[in-house]
């Protein structure tokens, strides 16, 4: 202390001099007070000036037809443009799509990013159509480094593979076929979430939870629980987890699931890139959830090894689950930029994907279910005639096949994700410039769709034959069942048609020839994107979610608690837009006994 009392009375001024403020006159403090207003007043100008200048750019772009230009967004601050609104980029890109109509794209800019916002469904299946032209390396990047913390070594792996996600290698790529990591990822998930690998899996998560089913013995008449997500939640993600990831992995991580839950609510978080020290909670329940799949790695290399993998080999063990974990093994490996702790991450990233998403759209198919009796009613009729009566152990099971095909359960599933799922579906156009009807994307340029911007565009649906009964904003079980005589409109048809058909008009058919389709709404309904890039678990997510239901309504008989008012307050949680589906933003009880043999 002496030395710092010290040091300070060595450095002080005489008396004889005065401070430097007390030197100020009256006039020179005036003289700064100007400065400091003229400052903020041209900053004022400055910000309006761009606006004014930009609006009437914009203006003159989105005004002509001929123009091949895509008009910039108006914005305030040169340099950052729209770096602050895109914060919330869902909101932002739902109220550009509403606000501009869909027959340009957008462009959008923060710094010296590039951002082309389309809201054009022709414009959109284009995209999907030329997926060989770009690419989403990078976006999956940041997506692994955020929000499983993939070490950076591995992180550069994806950054530098330029050769595609097809079979075949780009030809001016150069990466060597081991390190081709986009297209190994996206080969194997798709071999093995679709046909005989795809029932498996299936198969074994309808057999977990009708075991699991046994657990939940209501006691008496009803049995009222405050919180349905949190028991569908409980219910259903143990099977799922074994389903697909085997056994092992729980039994010897007890605390698993609930890590898993606590970072999962934080995804938006992570995504966001929101400082450490704001959610540490979910950080230290992710470093726990990476550390368990290590652990479990290390076990399953030690008990069962991945080194030889056939096809003749069973499509599921008890310790490694499907037979993808063991191939991911071994090309993770062979890359030779996938240590113990990246190959963690990835599967972590992957059991996160594989259920989270499906708890939150499997909540929205029972709320909606539930709260509408005579809904439900027509739901259990569709389920009856897929049972399976002759199982060998009493447990409910169903013909997944005429399952997945009954018009009102898949029109109910379409309207689900239609409703609840906010995704940006994003390609960067990575090779070259993109041409997307008359408007060039420069290289390098991102390029994305917001879902629930063309879920929400009447007009649109109006134009690919669809009669809305009811708004768009509004959910309806019934909105993909067409007659049987319907068919999709050419591109031309009129958009001068109602967008909302006050009576029901099932469009010539009666109930009994109502059928399902999505015929005409590529470009519309895109809650799994498109092209090569669409996503692998799409089916997987139908047939559980199709039989979670199936299975829990057949067994039990449930009911929505509240009054309406109550009900109609559950929303969904938008802050985990647009990074997929969307979970409800508060809870709602409901009540569950036994069901009779004869209810249904």
């Amino acid at each position: 202390m002496s030395f710092i009392n010290s040091s300070i009375d060595s450095f002080s001024l005489p008396q004889s001099h005065p401070t430097a403020v007390n030197t100020l006159t009256p006039h020179h403090k005036l003289s700064l007070t100007q400065w400091g207003i003229s400052s903020v007043l041209g900053l004022l100008l400055l910000t309006i000036f761009t606006r004014i200048s930009s609006t009437i750019q914009f203006r003159r772009a989105l005004s002509s037809p001929d123009s091949k230009e895509v008009p910039v967004v108006p914005y305030w601050i040169p340099g950052l443009y729209h770096a602050f609104a895109l914060w919330d980029p869902a909101a932002f890109a739902f109220s550009l799509s509403k606000k501009f109509g869909p027959e340009k794209p957008l462009q959008v800019k923060a710094g010296w990013l590039n951002f082309f916002l389309l809201s054009n469904p022709e414009h959109i299946k284009e995209m999907f159509r030329k997926s060989r032209l770009t690419t989403n390396t990078t976006t999956v990047a940041f997506t692994l480094r955020s929000l499983v913390n993939l070490p950076l070594e591995t992180v550069s792996l994806y950054l530098a593979d330029n050769s595609g996600a097809g079979l075949k290698p780009r030809k001016d790529s150069n990466v060597a076929p081991e390190r081709r990591i986009t297209y190994l990822v996206s080969h194997h998930l798709h071999k093995f979430l679709s046909g005989i690998h795809l029932n498996g899996i299936a198969t074994r998560y309808s057999s977990l939870l009708s075991r699991r089913m046994g657990s939940i013995q209501p006691q008496g008449e009803w049995e009222s629980d405050p919180d349905l997500f949190g028991f569908l939640q409980r219910t259903t993600l143990a099977p799922e987890i074994e389903a697909m990831f085997g056994v092992k992995l729980l039994e010897l991580n007890p605390g698993f699931i609930d890590d898993l839950l606590i970072f999962a609510h934080h995804v938006p978080e992570f995504l966001r890139l929101r400082p450490k020290w704001l959610i540490l909670r979910a950080h230290r329940a992710r470093q726990r959830l990476i550390q368990n799949v290590m652990a479990w790695h290390n076990y399953a290399e030690q008990h069962v090894g991945f080194d030889d993998v056939s096809e003749e080999d069973p499509d599921w063990d008890p310790v490694w689950g499907s037979r993808l974990l063991r191939v991911r093994q071994q090309y993770e490996r062979k890359t030779g930029a996938m240590d113990a702790e990246a190959r963690a991450c990835e599967d972590m990233g992957l059991i996160w994907a594989a259920t989270a998403n499906v708890q939150n759209t499997v909540f929205w198919f029972f709320f909606e279910a539930l709260r509408d009796p005579d809904l439900k009613a027509r739901l259990l009729s569709e389920i009856s005639e897929c049972k399976i009566t002759n199982t060998v152990d009493g447990t409910p099971m169903f013909d997944m096949e005429k399952l997945t095909s009954q018009p009102l359960l898949q029109s109910m599933y379409a309207e689900v994700l239609r409703l609840y799922v906010g995704v940006a579906v994003s390609r960067i156009a990575g090779y070259e410039d993109v041409v997307l009807g008359k408007y060039k994307i420069p290289r390098d340029s991102l390029i994305m769709t917001y879902s629930r911007a063309m879920s929400m565009d009447a007009e649109a649906w109006v134009r690919a034959g669809r009669t809305l009964r009811k708004p768009l904003e509004e959910f309806d079980a019934e909105r993909f069942l067409v007659g049987s005589d319907w068919a999709r409109p050419g591109a031309m048809a009129s958009s001068s048609s109602p967008a909302v058909e006050p009576k029901l008009d099932r469009q010539g058919g009666s109930e009994e020839k109502l059928r399902f389709t999505l015929d005409g709404l590529l470009g519309l309904w895109v809650p799994f994107g498109g092209g090569d890039h669409m996503c692998p678990g799409r089916h997987l997510a139908k047939q559980q979610m199709l039989v979670t239901f199936a299975l829990l309504l057949s067994e039990f008989d449930m009911e929505i608690s509240g009054d309406a008012a109550t009900v109609a307050r559950v929303k969904p949680d938008m802050k985990f837009a647009p990074f997929g589906s969307l979970p409800p933003a508060s809870s709602v009880g409901f009540r569950i006994k036994k069901r009779q043999p004869v209810d249904i």
